[in-house]
């Protein structure tokens, strides 16, 4: 396993080349194998998990590429979700950093107990997520997606700020898809979720809408 990648079934999420797990106390930040807590430990400032952006979006983009190709080989499906905390900068001005690491750290819980042990779960920006979902189809795909909706927005609730909600998009692997194209069809589902009311998940289209989401 690279230092990039943590299956999901370890309870962990992956930060670009970040290792990043839900502990009791923080989010552990693993930076090949040298493991540090201090970016989000309660009270303290998100330092490490939001730095590197190039670094966590190239990772991402391998592990989807790899995907693909694996998925165009066997001919078996190959869905990704794409998470975003909803109003969260809104929400970090409001209530504090200290509650939105706790939002963090609850979405990290909430993505991994609700996938299987080779799905595999991308920090890529911010409070952005990916959950890659090998062998799995839309309908598959959003049903993982409702669960991890609902568990997070019922879950989210915390001693230093009320619970927050989730919005996701949804998109399947289709002939003439790239990895590129995947991830910019789940990017255009979620912002198809955000613009019907947030707190909710949305399927991707076949093809790309003409104007980019933004």
């Amino acid at each position: 396993m690279s230092d990039d990648i943590v299956h999901a079934g370890d309870r962990r999420v992956v930060d670009g080349d970040d290792q990043v797990t839900p502990g009791q106390d923080g989010l552990w930040i693993a930076r090949h194998d040298h493991v540090t807590r201090a970016a989000l430990q309660p009270g303290l400032r998100r330092r490490t998990a939001l730095d590197h952006l190039g670094d966590e979006r190239a990772a991402l983009d391998r592990q989807i590429e790899q995907a693909v190709d694996v998925a165009l080989r066997d001919g078996s499906p190959l869905s990704l979700v794409v998470i975003d905390n909803d109003h969260f900068k809104g929400y970090n001005d409001r209530y504090g950093h200290l509650a939105g690491d706790d939002a963090l750290r609850c979405l990290a819980r909430t993505m991994a107990a609700n996938v299987r042990q080779d799905d595999l779960c991308f920090r890529y920006g911010g409070e952005e997520f990916v959950i890659l979902l090998p062998g799995q189809t839309t309908v598959q795909a959003m049903a993982v997606a409702e669960r991890i909706r609902e568990a997070y927005r019922t879950g989210s609730a915390s001693d230093s700020g009320p619970g927050g909600t989730i919005s996701l998009g949804v998109a399947e692997l289709r002939p003439g898809d790239t990895a590129t194209s995947l991830l910019a069809r789940g990017d255009a589902a979620l912002y198809h979720a955000k613009e019907q009311g947030r707190d909710r998940v949305e399927q991707a289209p076949w093809a790309l809408p003409e104007t980019p989401p933004g």
